[in-house]
């Protein structure tokens, strides 16, 4: 998101992108809030020890924004597709 603002006072968006991760191995898994929106203000990731093996895992927190967070570990994870968002249109 940018600077600019568009006619209405929205902001434009420039640059955003879907991102579709693929995780395996999943341990530790916490999720709540569950909702029909599941919007989230931040995925976190960081490098954790694996308790069940010598390899690093992957360690993911889903922040809240409305109600739905959670975290969980990954002893692999892959960027599957990037793409630009396009939003929808009103009609």
């Amino acid at each position: 998101m940018g600077p600019d603002v568009d006619a209405e006072g929205f902001y434009k968006l420039r640059s955003d992108s879907v991102v579709v991760f693929l995780f395996e191995g999943i341990f530790d898994l916490k999720l709540e809030g569950f909702n029909q929106q599941n919007v989230l203000s931040s995925l976190n990731l960081s490098i954790v020890e694996d308790s069940e093996g010598s390899d690093p895992a992957l360690h993911v927190e889903l922040e809240h924004c409305y109600l739905f967070a959670g975290e969980f570990s990954a002893r692999k994870a892959r960027v599957v597709s990037v793409a630009p968002y396009e939003a929808l249109s009103d009609g």
